[in-house]
């Protein structure tokens, strides 16, 4: 009997130390679930402004640009270039068939011949647009991280790093760098579009712009051929299996095409 007892008094204070660790268990979990749960909810709570805020800081960084004159390479490719003098149908067909100092960027020079054509020699105007196609790339890096991080404090961060990096110092303020942000410009474009191409059951319709904004990055500069095996790099990212989504999707073949094409266009600028 005295045994009995005591087993049942044994049951009972262990079933009442299992309930105190579940409960105690349960409670820190709900801590820590509640910790996260504030600390989401404190990144949803970041200002809509806060990327304008960026553009409106770089603006404030690169403002002085605006008063630069012409320096270095400018006077090649601005003021002594050829192929800013014939404003025909006839002379932008020439810009999109030459080569001028080993680069063939034509759709850099058409900006060039179209500054030239409005403003003449007065640099004010082309530092203007070098300046706002920065602020513009900007926003493209901010909307593409949010999209592949799905977290806005990244984009912001990053953006932001790239909005003031002193690597894009010279891009920006000097004007025959204006390929950089150009073709930088397309590039993300054609990153964001792919990006909508995949959301959206490989809309053909995305698939066209994806292929376009990459061919006028190409035009823009040559260094756009790294494109194709950072589309490749996204379905990674994103866990896709590639092999089986490249079968599904052929018309991605194209991408290839114009690699090889842009490739061997990169290799003639050296001779």
């Amino acid at each position: 009997m005295l045994l009995l007892l005591n087993l049942r008094m044994n049951n009972k204070y262990l079933q009442k130390k299992s309930k105190q660790e579940t409960a105690g268990k349960s409670d820190r979990q709900n801590r820590s679930e509640g910790h996260y749960a504030r600390k989401k909810e404190s990144f949803k709570e970041i200002p809509k402004w806060t990327p304008i805020a960026i553009l409106v800081f770089t603006t404030l960084i690169y403002i002085k640009a605006l008063f630069n004159d012409f320096a270095w390479d400018d006077e090649i490719y601005i003021m002594r270039n050829p192929f800013l003098r014939d404003f025909s149908i006839n002379g932008i067909k020439v810009i999109f068939t030459s080569f001028y100092f080993s680069n063939f960027h034509p759709i850099t020079t058409l900006t060039y011949f179209l500054e030239y054509k409005c403003f003449g020699i007065n640099p004010f105007p082309y530092h203007l647009v070098n300046i706002l196609l920065h602020l513009l790339n900007t926003w493209l890096v901010f909307k593409l991280v949010e999209q592949l991080s799905n977290k806005k404090i990244t984009a912001l961060v990053v953006s932001l790093l790239f909005a003031v990096h002193p690597m894009h110092v010279e891009s920006v303020a000097w004007i025959s760098e204006r390929k950089d942000i150009l073709y930088s410009l397309f590039y993300f474009l054609s990153l964001l579009s792919y990006l909508r191409y995949v959301k959206h059951g490989f809309s053909v319709k995305h698939y066209i712009w994806t292929l376009l904004f990459f061919i006028a990055s190409l035009l823009s500069k040559s260094a756009a051929v790294t494109l194709p095996v950072l589309l490749i790099g996204i379905d990674i990212f994103r866990k896709r299996k590639i092999f089986s989504v490249v079968h599904k999707r052929r018309r991605t073949m194209n991408f290839y095409l114009v690699y090889i094409g842009s490739s061997f266009a990169r290799t003639m600028q050296k001779y």
